[in-house]
């Protein structure tokens, strides 16, 4: 499953992420649906959404399929779209191909074009080992684009949002500070989790509730 909240700038469809192999062209990628001349996603093959996504809009975009049925899903803001048949067995895989965020790479080693650049925004983009079902990709979007992702997901996670965030960057990128404002009680819970400070909260605040002799 791939999955993102994501708003392009443009009312024509840009690419959002790709995935390209030597072996095969157009092997995958996303788009943001935003015309109804183009694809919502490419995996082999692709299918239409009914009613094209709006620019300058966030919508919780996730993208699924599974190895066996050999069936792709694309749900929009928790709701199925549109699905379509594509062949069986195909994987993501880390050393076999070449995983790219906002740029077209419709093959190893071929060259970016400038017009399938993705001008918009990206948020939460993580990539899972598994299909989530229907009811997951639903309770992702309802908990916001602001909320991280479930602690129950994260062993199913292979590339997660902060692997792209410290990923090398080409282009015109920039991270900026959303506007997300997170608890107290959301941090202390990833914390206690995953035994890691989230980025810019105060130690201090953490150690007072915490108490200073627990790890």
């Amino acid at each position: 499953s791939i999955c993102s909240w994501m708003q392009s700038y443009e009312s024509e469809w840009t690419i959002w992420l790709s995935y390209a192999v030597s072996t095969a062209y157009d092997e995958l990628y996303t788009t943001s649906a935003t015309t109804n001349n183009w694809p919502a996603a490419i995996f082999k093959s692709g299918k239409f959404i009914t009613d094209p996504l709006l620019p300058n809009t966030w919508y919780h975009y996730c993208f699924s399929w599974d190895v066996k049925s050999a069936v792709a899903n694309v749900y929009i803001d928790g709701e199925l779209r549109t699905s379509w048949p594509t062949t069986a067995g195909r994987k993501i895989g880390l050393t076999n191909g070449t995983l790219v965020l906002g740029q077209l790479l419709q093959s190893s080693g071929s060259s970016f074009n400038s017009r399938y650049t993705f001008r918009g925004e990206l948020q939460q983009v993580n990539i899972l080992r598994r299909k989530l079902t229907a009811k997951e990709i639903k309770d992702i979007h309802e908990k916001g684009r602001c909320a991280s992702l479930e602690h129950s997901f994260k062993k199913d996670v292979m590339i997660s949002w902060d692997d792209f965030l410290d990923a090398k960057r080409y282009g015109k990128v920039v991270a900026v500070n959303g506007d997300c404002a997170r608890t107290a009680w959301e941090v202390l819970y990833d914390y206690i989790n995953d035994n890691k400070v989230w980025i810019g909260v105060d130690k201090g605040f953490l150690d007072e509730v915490i108490g200073h002799n627990n790890p």
